[in-house]
């Protein structure tokens, strides 16, 4: 019970509060392992409630999303920004407790590979802590907000953007906004590239070594806490394996609404002008939807 800087809150979202055993059992992990914890869950009502009223000016933008993944991508970034704490997927399983250092502004896991701006070594986009108003985190919602009012833009839409991440919310939401969000931070503190190799790939563009020891790859470490502050990352990622994402099987349980990458289900072409005065009328819309694919889909296991 050591005071730390990085609050000891851990947000999770899921579609509904109805969950089914493989969500649930992922949700108990994380309890029983970290105790001392506070759990916050947040459905698509509170996600849509959260964003009209810190955001309004952005939530026809928000509006325009459809896949889950997307939406989620948004609110994790919204929600760590505002308050600091912890954010996992649901689908993380935990076996051991989080071992968050008390001065860490940040606590991730390092991976080798890359996202959009074509940059190798990432931080964990699946599991990660923040302090409050971090500047990466608030960098990374700002990108997010210029992608939904112009998915069309080249430095997301270009052939360069699409041959290096062919998923959309991955480039739109996902971890490419962090990324850039991040490397724009390394730069400022001067961090530099190291040769990259792994399976067969070569670049010259990877971050991971400055991310692990940035005492030895980033030659102004002053920026480099004024900009990012204590990092403190693992090799491996999800903490050193603390916990592990897709550990138990969720897909049966994603019965509709959460396609994550289907061109149908995506983004829609316009803004909604009404997404903050339709919430209820939606959340009545969905549970009608979400009832009847479960109904479906007891039919069809008979």
């Amino acid at each position: 019970n050591q005071p730390q800087k990085i609050p000891r809150t851990i947000f999770v979202s899921w579609k509904t509060r109805i969950l089914g055993p493989s969500v649930f059992t992922s949700l108990l992990t994380i309890l029983n392992h970290n105790p001392e914890y506070e759990l916050v869950f947040f459905d698509d009502a509170d996600v849509d409630r959260m964003v009209c009223e810190l955001y309004p000016e952005y939530a026809s933008y928000f509006g325009k999303l459809v896949a889950g993944a997307a939406r989620a991508d948004v609110w994790r970034m919204m929600v760590i920004e505002r308050y600091g704490g912890v954010y996992m997927d649901m689908d993380l399983t935990c076996h051991r407790h989080l071992d968050v250092p008390a001065n860490a502004s940040i606590y991730s896991g390092a991976g080798w590979w890359g996202h959009l701006p074509h940059t190798f070594g990432v931080l964990n986009h699946w599991a990660f802590a923040f302090v409050a108003h971090h500047k990466i985190v608030q960098t990374t919602l700002e990108l997010i907000w210029e992608n939904l009012k112009d998915p069309n833009q080249p430095r997301i839409s270009s052939p360069e953007a699409l041959e290096a991440e062919r998923s959309l919310t991955m480039r739109l939401t996902g971890p490419s906004p962090f990324q850039a969000a991040l490397v724009g931070q390394l730069k400022k503190a001067t961090c530099r590239y190291t040769d990259f190799e792994r399976n067969g790939r070569k670049d010259n563009r990877s971050y991971h070594r400055s991310l692990l020891e940035p005492h030895n790859y980033c030659d102004n470490m002053t920026a480099f806490e004024q900009e990012i502050g204590v990092l403190a990352v693992t090799d491996r990622t999800e903490w050193d394996y603390t916990c592990h994402s897709k550990l138990l099987d969720v897909r049966e349980e994603q019965y509709w609404g959460y396609a994550y990458d289907d061109p149908k289900k995506r983004i829609k072409e316009e803004p909604d002008l009404e997404f903050c005065n339709t919430i209820d009328d939606r959340i009545a819309q969905e549970k009608h939807q979400w009832d009847e694919a479960v109904r479906r889909r007891n039919e069809n296991s008979r």
